[in-house]
């Protein structure tokens, strides 16, 4: 979910052959208020769940899971003056992928995402169109290996989200248990071992679920995994493990309240 003004804006997932939406709610309302059908603009999807991400005049791009033998796209959405949902596709960024997470902000007028189910880093240009595809924090034959033996699918070891700190670099998490950091000023890679916080054992689980940023540059994530918040300095790289919120796995969300706090949806299966 993401808000702008009074509305609050989603996406859903469909499992069973039919299309997926986007839907818009009032705050002030309380009751949903517009929804569109992806299918008149975009056959042959799935899901939306990348999240949103910001960019100019209100807009918001977001991306797309294909059905088989479809490829994944990434549209704009935006509210007009009546309260409509206006959807525009700008297309495959990635042939034969479709689009798992986004960066929560655009940098400038490119936005990050992440693919599926292949796990590639790209950046698309919201002006030109051009497209940048880096395959550096994609599984490796021998992660893949590590992997299969405990039978984790894409959707398990793939950054669910990713996230910019205040100087436009992007970072996510990539398996086995490694976060990466990419400078887009000069496209290069740092990666981050061992680095989310893990019971002994269950490290092969570790998975970035949600990042926040706070208002002194610090990064805030939660791993899947194990439920465990963490914090990350973004100029030293040093990592913190600030323990289990609940005694479950996942942290679905994050984000940093008027009041200054730290709030987050907390728990997952089997809680």
């Amino acid at each position: 979910l993401t808000v702008k003004g009074d509305m609050i804006i989603g996406g859903t997932t469909t499992s069973d052959g039919s299309s997926p939406f986007i839907f818009s709610a009032s705050l002030s309302m309380k009751e949903v208020v517009k929804i569109f059908d992806l299918n008149e603009i975009i056959p042959g999807q799935v899901s939306i769940r990348s999240g949103f991400s910001n960019w100019k005049d209100n807009v918001l791009v977001a991306g797309t899971i294909p059905a088989k033998n479809n490829d994944g796209h990434l549209l704009t959405i935006t509210i007009d003056a009546g309260q409509n949902i206006v959807c525009r596709d700008l297309g495959v960024p990635v042939k034969g992928e479709g689009i798992f997470s986004l960066t929560q902000k655009t940098n400038g007028n490119l936005v990050f995402g992440l693919t599926y189910p292949s796990g590639y880093l790209f950046s698309y240009d919201l002006n030109t169109g051009n497209t940048k595809v880096y395959k550096d924090v994609s599984p490796s034959e021998k992660d893949i290996a590590q992997i299969a033996h405990f039978g984790l699918k894409p959707e398990n070891y793939l950054s669910r989200a990713l996230v910019s700190d205040n100087k436009g670099r992007i970072y996510g998490s990539m398996p086995v248990n490694r976060i990466f950091m990419f400078n887009p000023s000069d496209g290069k890679f740092k990666i981050y071992e061992n680095a989310l916080p893990f019971v002994w054992g269950r490290e092969v689980l570790g998975q970035a679920d949600a990042w926040a940023v706070s208002d002194d540059g610090t990064i805030y994530g939660g791993n899947a995994g194990d439920g465990q918040l963490f914090e990350l300095n973004p100029e030293t790289g040093k990592i913190r493990n600030l323990g289990k919120p609940c005694m479950m796995p996942r942290i679905r969300g994050l984000a940093f309240g008027s009041d200054g706090k730290l709030y987050g949806l907390s728990g997952g299966a089997p809680g």
